[in-house]
């Protein structure tokens, strides 16, 4: 069974692992080796004797003591002794050899290993060039090579080609050393080991603090490098344990290449050009670290390279992590904050984020090409663009997280998919932003509180929305344009600013077993060429529950209808929309004195009408009154007030008004669109804050006998393919155009009194419609009743005013 266990670990774990355990074994065995007596040989002194003389003569183990000064020598060592001198900066051997070590240790053929202990030294002057190429000896303040342990104690090696560079099986200890101006500090190759604690290597931008190549391992303590082009920097199949370190201001802190591996831990790396880079199939693991303020990556990984991040923060980086190529990633409980682009993914990398924190960054995960990244238990927060965003073919799933206080909670462009579950998307500039034919399936989520819309669908976009609430959206719930389409069941719609569903264009929804609740202006909008389809949804407290070109059937109603006649006030029917729904069609809704709840909406033929001498009341929503698709409705007698729109209807609606008053809503008094049909006979439109009567693209309207006064935009606009025919009517006082007329609109006016506006007729942007009437009074400035800048725009229009009468152009 423990076989098994072991076999399922990563490969660089155990690896990591056994040789930790065999560097530390090794050190173990040296130190438990009884004490044996030490020869000293003396204090040599400078000019008295050379060191290798003393060496040359020393017994094995010996203790060959340097005082303070300077050997101007090359020195060979072959036999285990120990060197020591007065201490770093004191005592200092100086190559003067060309191309050779300063001190070059290598074992004799014998198959004993030698051990030599170097300490209080200070070793300097090989600063170029290779004696032997061949067999790779070069300038090397210290050369170590074959069956040697060498322990290196409180020195300073400096201004050398290479600091320590160890081969073979040579192994070392350095301890509290100071490597400074060498261009490598500590290189090793083929199976050399070290360890190096309590040390500082600082170097001169050329080479590697410590550079690791073949199958060679480092334990690597209370380091500090800085200053060096790599900071650290393993190849080929090399290992190294990195604990309490601290790399900074080099050009890269960490390097992996091939398929080396490292494992760091409880290290800072900082202030670098780029903190830990992998490349090819390195490995590593980094624990309770910090990487920080490096001027491009804080972690980059690239090719089939492999990063496992936990207990960490990154932060302060251009990227905090990024991902190239089939490079993988495992972040886990670690913050990533104030970076530009919190984890970037390009290619077909890919990442696993689980209950970590991704914070205060430009971008919090951006994703491209084919990549993947699955967020669990997480949260995304105050990010200055997007929370999460995807392009390309790239790929999310988003599991128990939070995204908040950003840009968009989750953009996705291109062919993009993401599946978001048992999340929360709140309080960012819109919950979600898709665009292209991006795909995004949501279950189980909360979607609230977002300044702009919850989400926002263009071109071919597409949402499946199942068993989440979308609510207190600062715009719409879901708003789609274009083609784009959406598919939401199971859900709740509730208390958004605007609509809890927007559709233009050719947008398409499907809109089944919702509970649509308290949206400030509607619960579905649709002017979209689709119908929307779907039904059985619960709609409650909506400014208007459907508006647009929409039918009645996706509302579940209040009451089921079985009257044929209705009078209010009726304690059976507590609001007037439940009145409606419980009539029959062709129905007669009789209303007595009173206030009346607007906001209600009609899909049936429905006649509504005030008891004799009565003038009910029908106040507030979004509409007043709205009509839904193939309602035929008569009015009669009513005040309709103090909605967004008083009445409003479009496709295949008809609808005949008598004797009724539509008077101060926020917009329009009535606005109709695509094929309504309005008879409006003895009414008065007044005092609304744009336009009395708005009629766009096919709408049709007959004014007859009617008041349209004290409006703050228009009397009457016509635009589009509209058409309107106005008799025997006022238009008062209205604040810009009696009437005006656009397009391709159409308009027979006869004998109206257009006064008091500040324009009478305006068709001057007519571009393929026409204007047809007589015997109308249209005064201009100076006279009685004045239009206060112009009777009719163009001129031409003056046979308005005349008995014979015209058609303009």
């Amino acid at each position: 069974m423990r076989k098994k266990i072991i076999m399922r670990l990563p490969r660089y774990l155990i690896l990591a692992v056994l040789v930790s355990a065999g560097l530390l074994g090794l050190l173990i065995l040296h130190w438990l080796q009884p004490a044996v007596p030490v020869p000293v040989e003396g204090i040599i002194q400078p000019g008295e004797s050379s060191i290798q003389e003393a060496i040359d003569r020393a017994t094995k183990g010996a203790v060959i003591q340097l005082a303070a000064g300077t050997w101007q020598e090359n020195i060979r060592i072959n036999r285990s002794l120990t060197l020591q001198g007065a201490g770093t900066g004191k005592t200092i051997i100086d190559g003067i050899k060309k191309g050779y070590p300063v001190i070059w240790i290598e074992a004799t053929g014998k198959d004993e290993t030698i051990e030599v202990k170097l300490e209080g030294l200070t070793i300097t002057g090989a600063e170029e060039g290779d004696a032997d190429p061949d067999a790779r000896i070069g300038a090397d303040g210290i050369l170590i090579q074959g069956e040697v342990r060498v322990s290196i104690t409180n020195s300073t090696i400096t201004k050398n080609r290479h600091g320590i560079e160890l081969r073979d099986l040579a192994q070392a200890e350095i301890t509290g050393t100071t490597f400074s101006g060498n261009s490598h500090g500590v290189v090793l190759w083929e199976s050399a080991r070290a360890e190096i604690s309590n040390s500082t290597i600082s170097g001169d931008k050329k080479g590697a603090g410590i550079l690791l190549w073949d199958s060679s391992q480092a334990e690597i303590t209370e380091l500090a490098t800085s200053g060096n082009w790599h900071g650290i920097l393993l190849r080929d199949s090399s290992r190294a344990g990195i604990t309490d370190t601290t790399l900074s201001e080099n050009e890269v802190g960490i390097g992996l290449a091939g398929e080396a591996q490292a494992m760091i831990t409880g290290s800072s790396i900082s202030k670098n050009g780029w903190g830990i880079g992998l490349v090819g199939e390195a490995q590593t693991t980094i624990t309770s670290s910090s990487i920080s303020r490096n001027r491009q990556e804080g972690i980059g990984v690239g090719g089939e390279a492999r990063a496992v991040i936990t207990d960490s923060t990154i932060s302060e980086n251009y990227h905090g992590i990024i991902l190239r190529r089939i490079a993988r990633a495992e972040i886990r409980n670690s913050t990533i904050s104030r970076n530009r682009w919190g984890i970037e993914l390009s290619v077909v990398a890919a990442a696993e984020f689980i209950e970590s924190t991704i914070s205060v960054n430009g971008v919090g995960v951006l994703i491209r090409g084919s990549a993947q990244i699955r967020v669990t238990e997480s949260i995304i927060s105050n990010t200055k663009w997007h929370g999460i965003e995807l392009r390309d073919s790239a790929q999310a799933m988003i599991i128990n997280s939070r995204i908040e206080y950003g840009g968009p909670g989750i953009a996705l462009a291109g062919t993009a998919k993401a599946v978001i579950t048992n999340s929360t998307i709140v309080k960012n500039m819109e919950g979600g932003r898709l665009r292209n034919s991006a795909r995004l399936e949501i279950s189980g989520s909360t979607i609230s509180g977002n300044q702009g819309d919850g989400f926002i669908l263009r071109n071919s976009a597409y949402l499946a929305v199942t068993d989440s609430i979308i609510s207190q959206n600062e715009q719409h719930g879901i708003k789609l344009l274009n083609s784009a389409q959406a598919v939401v069941t199971d859900s709740t719609i509730c208390d958004n600013k605007e609509y809890g569903f927007k559709l233009l264009d050719s947008a398409q929804a499907e809109i089944t077993d919702n509970l649509i609740q308290g949206n400030r202006k509607g619960g579905i909008l649709s002017f979209s060429d689709h119908p929307v389809r779907g039904g059985n949804n619960t709609m409650l407290q909506n400014g208007v529950d459907l508006l647009g070109n929409i039918l009645a059937g996706l509302r579940i109603p209040l009451m089921e209808p079985a009257e044929m006649e209705i009078r209010l006030p009726d304690p059976a029917f507590p609001t007037l929309q439940h009145a409606i729904d419980a009539l029959l069609p062709g129905g007669r809704l009789i209303l007595s004195d009173g206030s009346y709840t607007g906001g209600v909406t009609i899909g049936h033929d429905l006649t509504i009408v005030a008891t004799e001498g009565a003038k009910p009341t029908i106040k507030g929503g979004f509409a007043v009154i709205s009509l839904l698709m193939n309602a035929r409705v008569e009015m009669d007698g009513l005040l309709l007030q103090g909605g967004w729109i008083g009445l409003a209807g479009g496709t295949t609606i008809q609808v005949e008004i008598t004797g009724c008053t539509i008077s101060g809503n926020r917009a329009y008094g009535i606005k109709l669109w695509d094929s309504a049909q309005a008879e409006i006979t003895g009414s008065t439109i007044s005092g609304n804050e744009r336009d009395g009567i708005k009629l766009l693209n096919a709408a049709q309207a007959m004014i007859t006998g009617s008041i349209i006064s004290g409006n703050r935009g228009n009397g009457i606009e016509i635009r589009d393919w509209a058409q309107a025919k106005i008799t025997g009517s006022t238009l008062l006082e209205n604040a810009v155009h009696g009437i005006k007329l656009w397009d391709s609109a159409e308009a027979l006016l006869r004998e109206n009194a257009i006064l008091s506006n500040r324009y009478g007729v305006n068709a001057i942007q007519l571009v393929h419609g026409s204007v047809t009437g007589l015997s109308n009074i249209i005064p201009g400035p100076g006279e009685p009743s004045e239009n206060h800048h112009h009777n009719v725009i163009p001129a031409r229009l003056g046979f308005l005013m005349t008995e014979e009468g015209g058609v303009y152009p």
